[in-house]
């Protein structure tokens, strides 16, 4: 086959393109503990220029409003400790931070659902997905947490003032993340068995909110910490453009 000028200079300049550089991925509990200072210099390597960005892409088949809340580390507080800066030599804008989805990259130790990091340097192409978005486009509310709920009676209110936001604010995505450390309690599935019932009853559309389990990435044996009582309430918003 013969190749034409024009050719031989596109493929030259695609030789020359700079290209998105994977670091490490997170899968199990075991590897929570030290790999992120890892993380951090090997994306200082690829992705330490003006321009460059940083990108974490979730393995899931699940909607980014919600895996960004099941995955095995939390995508929008390691982006948050991006934008404050790695250390103490490298930031990213919140717009510089990004956040993909794909369910295409193999998930190995199921049911954690791994996080992948890439340096992206100026000019190079994202890594394939089929979401995508930018840190600043998230806006969290945590409407309860093990912190703030001790009762069951406090579970409910919270989970009253989670349907009132959602019928309020239509751009609005409820999660219901009940987490467990080996396998989850009779109890907590009948909580989340109650949440959506009551949700459902409530008139939130289906597609507005999910209730899902997360097994904890944080328990190790060693040093076992007590299963949380309750399920977290969280009302994510995504937006179209970057929030200020």
């Amino acid at each position: 086959m013969l190749l034409t000028g024009a050719s031989i200079l596109a493929l030259a300049q695609d030789a020359v393109r700079p290209k998105a550089v994977p670091s490490r991925r997170l899968v199990t509990r075991g590897e929570l503990y030290h790999p992120l200072s890892e993380i951090y210099l090997d994306i200082e390597a690829s992705a330490g220029n003006p321009g460059d960005m940083v990108a974490m892409r979730i393995c899931s088949k699940e909607p980014l409003a919600v895996s960004l809340f099941t995955s095995v580390v939390s995508p929008l507080g390691t982006g948050q400790s991006f934008v404050e800066g790695i250390n103490g030599r490298l930031s990213f804008a919140p717009e510089h931070v990004l956040i993909l989805r794909s369910p295409d990259c193999p998930v190995t130790h199921a049911p954690y659902v791994p996080v992948e990091f890439w340096g992206v340097p100026k000019g190079a192409a994202l890594p394939s997905s089929v979401e995508s978005l930018k840190l600043c486009q998230v806006k969290v509310e945590e409407v309860s947490s093990k912190e703030t709920v001790k009762s069951l009676s406090d579970y409910r209110e919270s989970l009253k003032a989670l349907a009132l936001k959602l019928n309020a604010n239509r751009e609005l995505v409820g999660v219901i993340r009940g987490e467990y450390n080996i396998r989850p309690s009779g109890s907590l599935k009948r909580v989340l068995k109650e949440s959506q019932r009551f949700l459902e009853q409530t008139g939130v559309p289906r597609q507005r909110f999910f209730v899902r389990l997360k097994s904890s990435a944080r328990y190790d044996p060693e040093y076992p910490e007590a299963e949380p009582k309750f399920p977290d309430i969280i009302a994510v918003q995504i937006a179209q453009e970057c929030h200020d």
